[in-house]
Order: C-alpha cells, then sequence, then structure tokens
C-alpha cells in the first residue's frame, strides 16, 4: 500500500483565527492612521500616535509596517486610488468611457478630501520625494 500524500500545510482553528486578528489589526492601524491625518498636518503623526488612536502596541505597528510612517500613508493613499479605480470601473461599466475619464479626478480627490488637509502634505512629500519646505509651493490638484 502507498503512503497517503501529505499536504504543504495545515489549515486549524487557531492559525484562520490569528490570520482574522491580524487582517483586524491592519485594517485598524490604517483607519487610525486615515483618522488622524483628517486632523492632523502628516508630518506630525507619529507611530505612537497610530497604535494608540488604533489601540494596538507600537509592536503591531512595526510587524504590519516596517517602514513607519511613510509606508502607512503609501497604503492609505493606495486604498484610495483604489477604491477610485473600482468606482470608475463602475461608471465606465455603466455609462461609457467618456463618462469615466470625467469620474476618475473627481474620485481621487473626494477620496483625498476625506483624508483632509494633512494628506496632500504626506503624499506630496513622501511619496513623490519632496521634502517638507517644497511642500508648501505646491498646491492641490483637488482645489
Amino acid at each position: 500500500m502507498g503512503a497517503l500524500p501529505e499536504t504543504d500545510s495545515k489549515v486549524d482553528g487557531r492559525s484562520l483565527r490569528a490570520e482574522r486578528v491580524r487582517q483586524g489589526n491592519k485594517a485598524e492601524i490604517l483607519s487610525a492612521a486615515s483618522e488622524l491625518l483628517s486632523t492632523n498636518r502628516g508630518s506630525f503623526i507619529t507611530i505612537r500616535m497610530i497604535a494608540k488612536r488604533a489601540q494596538v502596541s507600537i509592536a503591531t505597528v512595526y510587524n504590519h509596517f516596517p517602514g513607519s510612517t511613510p509606508e502607512i500613508f503609501i497604503e492609505v493613499g493606495n486604498r484610495v486610488v483604489n477604491d477610485a479605480a473600482q468606482a470608475t470601473r463602475e461608471v465606465l461599466e455603466s455609462e461609457g468611457a467618456v463618462a469615466a475619464a470625467e469620474f476618475l479626478p473627481v474620485a481621487v480627490c473626494s477620496g483625498v478630501a476625506s483624508l483632509g488637509a494633512g494628506a496632500f502634505d504626506v503624499i506630496t512629500s513622501r511619496q513623490v520625494g519632496r521634502s517638507e519646505e517644497h511642500t508648501s509651493e505646491l498646491q492641490s490638484p483637488c482645489n
């Protein structure tokens, strides 16, 4: 008789629960960062502030985002863009290409606006590589 084939990994209730907790923590961290962006300038938001708002430890924040606050803000920005892209896909399917082309910038600007004044500072200084002193020279394309 042949041996039973081995599975590559076992999935049990503990690992499923651990993954749910991990994903929940990440969502709370991103939500906390988004909330802080709406009330603070991006450069003044610390990992400690994000951890406290998310009700997780500082170590948990670093486990999810080893690159510190820039990595968190990039993920927040990516989610805004992904949400805008999904909404634009829906407009494309229902109303056509012209309506979708007009809708996309509005959707992105609405997403950035929902994050507050700190979001534009973070996006321009951290993601584009501008220093804080040059950020004041830039104006939001959403104005």
